[in-house]
């Protein structure tokens, strides 16, 4: 037999050989799809992202918010909560936790244009009885940059409220909500 041909066959059986995939080995999870949550109130639209509907108990979470202005004017004057014009909050829909997300009462002006939307990540902010049977858990929470949960199915709420121009005015109200597991 030729010698360029045994090496040729040679190559081929090393080649085929590594390619085969082995039962006993566990395959790769596949990666999480994004989702999210809209809501939408005349011309504006409330969007809420997460990185996946599944996590692992000990995984960080991203979020965020988007708040779109769809009009036609080149850009409109929003009033709302100066702590920010969408807060999230989270329940445990199979226990006891409830981290609910608040604004200030003041009244701060933004401005918002078609095609550029406020978009913000999910920030930590909310208060708890230090008394409480969770307040172990709550401090823990609050003192971790990222947002990590504990298992359970989890009920998610961005919420907005502002008015268009000065406060009080005409006022919109969207919230958009998604649920994610956590094992």
């Amino acid at each position: 037999m030729p010698r360029a041909l045994v090496a040729a066959l040679a190559g081929f059986l090393t080649i085929g050989c590594g390619t085969a995939p082995s039962p006993d080995l566990p395959t790769a999870a596949p990666a999480q799809q994004p989702i999210q949550a809209e809501a939408a109130d005349g011309e504006f639209r409330l969007v809420l992202k997460a990185d996946g509907a599944r996590h692992a108990a000990s995984a960080a979470i991203a979020m965020t918010t988007e708040l779109q202005y769809l009009g036609p004017r080149p850009q409109v004057q929003l009033a709302g909560s100066g702590g920010g014009l969408v807060v999230v909050s989270l329940t445990q829909l199979d226990g006891p936790l409830q981290i609910a997300g608040g604004g200030s009462d003041d009244c701060v002006k933004y401005t918002i244009a078609p095609g550029a939307p406020m978009v913000k990540p999910y920030v930590k902010n909310g208060g708890w009885d230090e008394d409480g049977p969770n307040a172990a858990f709550y401090r823990a929470f609050f003192a971790d940059p990222l947002l990590r949960l504990p298992r359970g199915t989890w009920r998610v709420i961005a919420m907005t409220e502002f008015s268009v121009g000065d406060c009080p005015g005409p006022s919109h109200k969207l919230d958009a909500i998604l649920e994610l597991v956590v094992e």
